[in-house]
């Protein structure tokens, strides 16, 4: 990429990057096997050994790192835990307290802080502030509005998109906010989801492991196309992330689906490929976007099980030129993008 013609920006230029929570007294903050509605959650307290009421504003889905969160990430009824957030406007830093006026409309918190202050070891009653507010204020900005989830897991890293920023992570995850970006957000969660991603990520990870934070900076360094882009293979990367959401919400219902699932990925790479190498593919005899003109995945809408058999129907026919070409990277692409491809086993 560095010799290619195309430009790219380091993805930092482009997005707001954070990691996620550290709570050093999560049994203050997290909520566990939590039921939540329009007004109210109601979870388990590790910390009062009980289950507590709080409004329901204050208290966000918190997901755990160990969770499957590729494409589609977790309805709120599968996330098991949440975590008491406050906004920087909500806290008085002058007077070292929660806002009086914030705790006067949120009876029931009032109350849980209440009963929380006598079993912090050491923390005044008028320090509470300080133990709850434990948001800085780029996380604050970021984990309130639509972001990108990342969470990396060894070597494979997954992503979806937060489009309400209904959740916070733990600090093991990351939050990441477009600022400036010409590639539409279902694009960007391929990219995060891809082979090349997990490759070049780990890669720059272990090129710069004397960083302290060297997990952290592989991020902010990732490249990310900022020229004019094939719109054919733009589209083509929507359908299959369309495609990718289905199938992993139901990802259990057969094994047929799975088998669809691995192939659905093999195509997106092959698209990311092209995305970020057009000149080297087209030199290799194996770029797809003709190929991906007037397929299923450029002229068709993916909302159905049915669109997403077709998909894998299309992909699988024996005159296939996407997949005939993927078969072709052990050859024509020994040394860049096989490896690349082989990279995870999914």
């Amino acid at each position: 990429m560095e010799s290619s013609k195309y430009p790219f920006r380091p993805l930092s230029h482009i997005a707001d990057v954070v990691s996620g929570i550290f709570t050093r007294s999560s049994k203050v903050f997290v909520l566990d096997s939590y039921k939540r509605d329009s007004f109210t959650f109601i979870g388990y307290s590790r910390c009062l050994r009980e289950k507590v009421i709080i409004e329901s504003d204050v208290v966000m889905s918190f997901l755990r790192n160990n969770a499957d969160i590729a494409f589609c990430g977790l309805g709120p009824e599968a996330v098991e835990r949440g975590i008491i957030l406050f906004e920087s406007k909500d806290i008085d830093d002058f007077n070292n307290s929660i806002d009086a006026s914030f705790l006067d409309s949120h009876p029931y918190l009032n109350d849980y802080i209440k009963q929380i202050t006598p079993n912090i070891i050491g923390l005044r009653s008028k320090e509470i502030c300080k133990s709850v507010n434990i948001l800085n204020r780029k996380q604050s900005e970021i984990f309130a509005q639509n972001k990108h989830i990342l969470a990396i897991k060894d070597k494979w890293c997954q992503s979806f998109y937060d489009e309400k920023g209904n959740y916070a992570i733990p600090k093991e995850m990351y939050g990441i906010s477009m600022k400036a970006s010409i590639l539409p957000p279902k694009v960007l969660t391929a990219i995060f989801n891809s082979a090349l991603f997990s490759y070049l990520r780990l890669h720059n990870e272990f090129d710069n492991s004397s960083l302290r934070n060297s997990r952290y900076e592989s991020i902010l360094n990732f490249p990310i196309p900022t020229y004019s882009l094939n719109q054919t293979l733009i589209v083509a990367l929507e359908r299959i992330v369309d495609s990718l959401i289905w199938s992993k919400k139901h990802k259990e219902q057969s094994m047929s689906t799975n088998r669809m699932e691995r192939y659905l990925y093999q195509m997106l790479d092959m698209m990311i490929f092209e995305l970020y190498l057009p000149e080297y593919v087209q030199e290799r005899n194996i770029s797809i976007s003709d190929d991906l003109q007037n397929s299923i995945l450029v002229n068709n809408s993916i909302n159905t099980s049915s669109d997403v058999s077709e998909v894998y129907s299309w992909f699988m026919s024996a005159n296939n030129k996407v997949r005939q070409k993927l078969m072709l990277l052990d050859t024509r692409s020994p040394e860049l993008l096989y490896p690349i491809y082989t990279f995870l086993i999914r």
